[in-house]
């Protein structure tokens, strides 16, 4: 008999049809797919509008919530309304066209600065009105906390509505913009697989658990993550793998700068991509790997000038207002200086107390017990970094010289990107902020890297996302507080997403070709 017959009779002799397990897997992996973006339309579209969740909170506060249905679906939906940044991107949006916008959100560095001096509360109800004579210039006329990136993805859903009062059909705009955005970074992550080693499990299925695993990634961090603007910075660290791998280098330099003009951020990773450039052209002459540098750093040069040039014309250097205003931030609360410093209450208590500014609940010491440990936590993000930043680049060098020279260039792509996620870990749990927004950023790739390397470091993740929900709802009352055990288990959280991180990155990476 064939060989090709002998197994296809072994095949069919074990209920193993080829047809059938492909229809099966395709259609398990479609209810995947549904099943996310059920989770993503119910759990982050289904919030309150604002009028609605202003007047729970003030239910809740007043004890005039009961145990009835109608107040369970009050509070669950107002638990899901987290609109305070979208309002702001709002506002923004509409000084920028000339159109009433927001009072609270548009004003100066120096307007900014003196509430945050004279600790006045955020009013309940940011609702009131200014209408602009002329369209308002951003960072000149108003500080924009963000880098000015951060308009290409805020304008447009306000261009789809006319003026006036439509906080709460921008909301809704913006979010749809962000699931889509989440959606094609997951895809675009499934992508990769094409330049990393071969798996030995199915693609539909590895595929269909990609899905499962980001459904219950973005329901267990919650609404933060298409309540801000972070899935476009997913979006572009996935673009920019793929851009690299191709050897698209021009696109590349292009997608490196725009990840940096929307959040400042990914422009760490540009000495790890350049590594990556140098040793993936190490077999070429030395005109073709400088062509290559040039190319990246053109594609960043143009990218960057678009629009640097008409910012600096129009604003001056009032553009480095947000530069200066995250550079006078204290230690937000769940950094991990202020889980440190808040642990060390245990031993020093009534050194610490918290504050409402910058937009984020802060801590600050009290006396100087703890003042000169405060001074090296909110310095210590630049060294951390850049210590980080060396030591994964002499780890990728030195594992790369033990690799199969014939998967030599598969397995290193796959190294990189897990450097990149260290990377982002190292500089979340080093910074003097440390939103839980900013998760949202290796969520396509830390779950597709996670998924290839273990069940087990895959669910650390997704219990990290999880806790970080927790504590950000169930938490952030003792932390105001200054409770000890609630920022020990904040220090635990931060630790965990570094161990998590570093395991990663020395993870067995597949030999297969």
């Amino acid at each position: 008999m064939d060989p090709a017959e002998t197994m296809q009779a072994v095949i069919q002799s074990k209920g193993m049809q080829p047809e059938r397990s492909v229809r099966r897997n395709t259609r398990w992996l479609r209810f995947a797919m549904l099943v996310w973006l059920l989770s993503m339309l119910v759990v982050q579209g289904g919030g309150a509008p604002s009028a609605q969740r202003r007047q729970t909170q003030l239910d809740w506060e007043s004890g005039a919530l009961k145990l009835t249905a109608t107040d369970v679906v009050r509070s669950v939906r107002a638990y899901l309304s987290d609109a305070n940044d979208m309002r702001r991107y709002y506002a923004y949006a509409s000084a920028l066209l000339g159109r009433p916008y927001y009072g609270y959100y548009v004003r100066s560095a120096e307007s900014w600065q003196q509430q945050f001096r004279a600790g006045t509360k955020p009013p309940s109800d940011d609702s009131a009105l200014v209408c602009p004579m002329r369209p308002l210039v951003p960072y000149r006329d108003y500080l924009i906390e963000y880098p000015p990136g951060v308009l290409l993805v805020t304008v447009p859903p306000a261009l789809l509505l006319p003026s006036g009062d439509y906080g709460d059909a921008y909301d809704l705009l913006f979010l749809i913009e962000m699931i889509v955005t989440m959606g094609v970074s997951i895809q675009l992550a499934l992508r990769l697989r094409r330049h990393l080693p071969k798996l030995a499990r199915s693609e539909l299925r590895f595929d269909a658990a990609m899905w499962w695993a980001c459904a219950i990634g973005c329901f267990a961090l919650g609404t933060v993550v298409t309540h801000r603007f972070d899935p476009v910075v997913a979006l572009l660290l996935v673009g920019l793998a793929l851009a690299v791998f191709d050897s698209r280098w021009f696109l590349s330099g292009v997608l490196l700068s725009l990840a940096t003009i929307c959040k400042g951020v990914p422009l760490l990773l540009a000495p790890l991509w350049l590594w990556f450039l140098w040793v993936r052209t190490a077999e070429q002459t030395a005109a073709e790997r400088f062509s290559a540098l040039g190319r990246v750093v053109l594609g960043g040069l143009l990218c960057g000038l678009a629009f640097v040039i008409p910012l600096y014309i129009s604003s001056g250097l009032s553009m480095l207002d947000a530069l200066r205003y995250h550079g006078e931030r204290p230690l937000q609360l769940e950094s991990t200086g202020a889980a440190l410093l808040g642990t060390l209450q245990a031993l020093y208590p009534g050194t610490l107390r918290s504050t409402v500014s910058y937009g984020s609940a802060n801590v600050v010491t009290i006396g100087s017990s703890l003042i000169g440990l405060e001074w090296m936590l909110l310095r210590m993000q630049g060294p951390a970094v850049l210590a980080g930043l060396i030591g994964t680049l002499s780890y990728c060098s030195y594992r790369r010289r033990s690799m199969d020279s014939l998967n030599q260039e598969a397995m290193t792509a796959e190294l990189v990107l897990r450097s990149v996620c260290l990377l982002m870990v190292v500089f979340m749990v080093s910074g003097r902020v440390f939103s839980p927004q900013y998760l949202t950023w290796i969520i396509p790739l830390g779950i597709f890297l996670s998924l290839r390397v273990s069940t087990g470091l895959t669910a650390l993740f997704l219990l990290l996302l999880a806790l970080s929900q927790i504590i950000v709802s169930a938490l952030g009352g003792p932390m105001l507080q200054i409770r000890a055990w609630a920022f020990g288990i904040l220090l635990a959280r931060n630790l965990l997403l570094f161990v998590w991180g570093v395991r990663l990155l020395r993870a067995r990476i597949s030999r297969a070709s």
